[in-house]
């Protein structure tokens, strides 16, 4: 059972560090990806099944932007370069297993193909059908004070009279899911994603404004799939 754990973190290198050592296993790799606003330094073990996305791959990450959608990509073609993987595992820096690696792919080995995905259709679980068909421009980045004021005043006026917009009509069938950001996903179901990423650009250039995509984007395109 060949695992990738694709991490993303932004501080805390020393619980980083315990992380991994934790998950740390023969057929494992890691592939972490540091916020290009992180001002830490991170000195990770220099191990073969360590790898830390450069500089040209990393994206400053804003909460509830595609720009986290874009790491997770990131992390996952650099994946494709190092071989096959059984399971993708998505982490925050900051978690922790609470079993061993032996009972985590025990685990996984028994629920073969399935996803472990908290998924459902929207709109449900407090994912409104707002956060898509919205138009929602990102304020998380206040370096240019200006633009951060423009973009805040054009949401709000969208929001106040629900200015919709509508899915490209080749996406309309689509039914929309959402659900929790981290997951662990069979390597089949990743590539297939991917795969659908590389030939629907204009299904990304949607979802890049709406609001919290990491909370919709990948349920959507696995939900609509084989694989659920």
């Amino acid at each position: 059972m060949k695992l990738a754990y694709l991490i993303t973190t932004y501080d805390n290198p020393t619980h980083l560090k315990k992380l991994i050592t934790a998950l740390q296993d023969k057929d494992v790799f890691f592939f972490v990806h540091i916020d290009k606003k992180s001002k830490v330094s991170f000195d990770l073990p220099k191990e073969r099944n360590i790898i830390v996305l450069p500089e040209d791959k990393r994206k400053t990450v804003y909460w509830g932007s595609f720009t986290f959608i874009e790491a997770v990509q990131n992390l996952i073609k650099e994946s494709f370069k190092h071989g096959v993987f059984d399971y993708y595992v998505l982490l925050s820096g900051t978690d922790y297993p609470v079993r061993s690696n032996t009972h985590i792919k025990n685990f996984i080995g028994k629920h073969k193909d399935t996803q472990f995905i908290n998924i459902s259709m929207m709109p449900a679980n407090n994912k409104s059908l707002d956060r898509v068909y919205q138009y929602y421009l990102s304020t998380y980045d206040k370096s240019f004070r200006l633009n951060f004021i423009l973009k805040r005043i054009l949401n709000l006026v969208i929001r106040v009279f629900k200015i919709r917009r509508s899915l490209p009509y080749e996406y309309r069938s689509m039914n929309l899911y959402g659900g929790s950001t981290w997951w662990a996903m069979s390597g089949d179901c990743v590539r297939y994603i991917i795969d659908f990423m590389n030939k629907n650009p204009t299904f990304i250039q949607y979802y890049q404004n709406t609001l919290i995509p990491e909370e919709m984007f990948f349920h959507t395109i696995m939900g609509n799939s084989k694989f659920f």
